[in-house]
């Protein structure tokens, strides 16, 4: 009696055990199946991201039309036709604000004065700085950078809009030069004593058009 419960009691142990046995195989099976599955899906999608990049960067130009006065401009003006030109810069040279199409311009108002040959900047319309704007002029650390240095002026400090540049409030940075903006300010000394037209934020790197026109 006692050897017939203690085989029963295997048995039934025996039954559990292959229970939880082909649980844990159904579980691990759905959970390997899902993760092949999103893999797959994975994979394709990095194929098809990699294509589509590809195709991207060939169509991308390596320059873009950005738009400069041609003379002195007044604070109020209309620009015309006649006031503006475009000039093909490399992308990765065109300040973060610079309007890229002239044409779109005609009938806009400036809202400050300019100099002769000077980039227009939102800004100049009164159009608000994205953050992603902010950055693209901000300095780094690129010491680290093996390749052709050039050098820029960028704010030590925060300047408020109508400050005087001083010597205390800048320094100059080096920077690969393939990224330097086209019309960034190569010495401080440039700029001291000159007015702050827009304001600058900490490390931003100082632009012709950041000037005050007298």
């Amino acid at each position: 009696m006692k050897r017939l419960s203690v085989k029963l009691a295997a048995a039934e142990l025996s039954a559990k055990t292959s229970k939880k046995s082909l649980s844990f195989f159904i579980v691990l099976l759905l959970s390997v199946t899902s993760q092949c599955a999103r893999a797959a899906s994975l994979e394709e999608s990095q194929k098809k991201g990699a294509k589509d990049t590809g195709n991207i960067t060939d169509q991308l130009p390596r320059t873009l039309g950005v738009a400069f006065t041609t003379g002195k401009i007044a604070k109020g003006h209309v620009f015309t036709a006649a006031d503006l030109e475009e000039r093909n810069i490399s992308i990765d040279q065109i300040p973060s604000d610079a309007c890229v199409s002239a044409k779109k311009l005609v009938g806009r108002q400036s809202l400050t004065a300019k100099n002769k040959h000077e980039v227009i900047s939102v800004q100049d319309l009164g159009i608000g700085l994205t953050e992603s704007q902010i950055a693209g002029m901000t300095a780094r650390d690129w010491s680290k950078y093996k390749e052709k240095m050039g050098t820029v002026c960028f704010a030590k400090v925060e300047i408020k809009p109508g400050e005087k540049f001083k010597p205390a409030m800048l320094v100059d940075h080096k920077m690969p030069i393939r990224i330097v903006p086209c019309d960034a300010v190569t010495n401080s000394s440039l700029v001291i004593g000159k007015v702050c037209k827009f304001g600058c934020a900490k490390r931003h790197i100082i632009m012709q058009h950041d000037i005050s026109v007298k």
